[in-house]
């Protein structure tokens, strides 16, 4: 791997701001991370007296501790740089310099009969040293793609548990273009201790080349591609509603479903297609034509997501029924 080899006065700034603001750090992370820096040639009182705590020490305690350290070795607090800079070996700030290269592959997962996009840094999976699987590429690219750099931080799911759930297991990315260079910084479950700065024309090229291959796609991955994308948000939102998902339904793969969701969080809303033999592809012209038209000339049913909501939602229409126990099923 040709990742830069962060100082010792960097890797302390960098774990001192991941401890500061990263919830799932313990304290043995940053009383390791000046052990660590006293091990490479960094030295002050506090730096000592703070590799030298326990994990009984009190979290304020080593936060007073951290910031005398950090002030002995003139070293900036943690949030105090831009995130496109970082610390140099003698202490002073510098732009964070285009250093590795990224690549994607979508492959499939081991759960759930799906996909996940894997992350190379150099050449080197990033995914399973995180949280442990990638994301699925449906919520990464559609109905846009998530990782495209903008001059604006961005924090953008990564990876997930290997069971499948993001939730269970997490780690995101936040990603800024700055100049000729794209930086991202691990959040989370991290697979390495530092952030990652890329060309930007290498990074661009990479996440345009991984969104437009749809070669992994099965025809159900196709359909909801091609639903999510071409729905006409802006007169579902003037409806009151929200596109959600589009799949084959579990326990009946003949029938094609659609849900929504009212835009106040209150109602799931699902729309049927029975596939009567077709590709699910073949629904996704009768899928947006009955997306098109007022909601209250759907046949659909609803589900209240808060269990004390008993009426139906305000925009439906006499072929609205309620879904059996609050999934949704096929009309017989």
């Amino acid at each position: 791997m040709t990742s830069r080899n962060p100082s010792a006065r960097q890797r302390l700034y960098e774990a001192a701001t991941r401890w500061s603001f990263d919830r799932g750090v313990d304290n043995a992370f940053l009383v390791d991370a000046a052990t660590d820096a006293l091990v490479s040639g960094v030295d002050s009182p506090a730096l000592r007296e703070l590799a030298g705590a326990t994990g009984h020490v009190d979290t304020e305690d080593l936060r007073v501790l951290l910031d005398s350290a950090l002030r002995e070795l003139m070293l900036p607090r943690p949030g105090g740089i831009a995130l496109s800079d970082v610390v140099a070996d003698d202490g002073t700030v510098v732009p964070r310099t285009s250093a590795e290269t990224i690549r994607f592959e979508v492959v499939a997962a081991d759960v759930h009969d799906d996909f996940q996009v894997l992350v190379f840094v150099d050449d080197v999976e990033m995914t399973s040293r995180a949280a442990g699987a990638g994301m699925g590429p449906d919520s990464l690219f559609v109905p846009e793609n998530r990782l495209v750099a903008s001059t604006e931080p961005r924090v953008v799911p990564i990876a997930r548990c290997e069971c499948g759930e993001y939730g269970c297991g997490v780690t995101d990315v936040r990603i800024l273009r700055q100049g000729n260079a794209v930086h991202w910084d691990w959040l989370h479950e991290t697979p390495m201790d530092h952030g990652v700065t890329f060309r930007a024309d290498q990074y661009d090229a990479a996440v345009a080349r991984v969104a437009a291959d749809h070669s992994w796609e099965r025809p159900q991955d196709t359909a909801q591609r091609q639903i999510l994308t071409s729905v006409d948000e802006e007169r579902l939102r003037a409806e009151g509603l929200m596109l959600r998902s589009s799949y084959l339904v579990h326990d009946d793969p003949s029938t094609y479903l659609v849900a929504l969701e009212t835009v106040d969080n209150v109602y799931q809303v699902f729309l049927h297609f029975p596939l009567d033999g077709r590709e699910p592809t073949a629904i996704v012209p009768d899928a947006l034509r009955v997306l098109g038209e007022p909601p209250a000339s759907w046949s659909a049913q609803f589900h209240a997501i808060p269990a004390a909501v008993k009426e139906r939602p305000a925009i439906a229409g006499r072929r609205w029924t309620r879904a059996d126990l609050g999934w949704p099923r096929r009309r017989t």
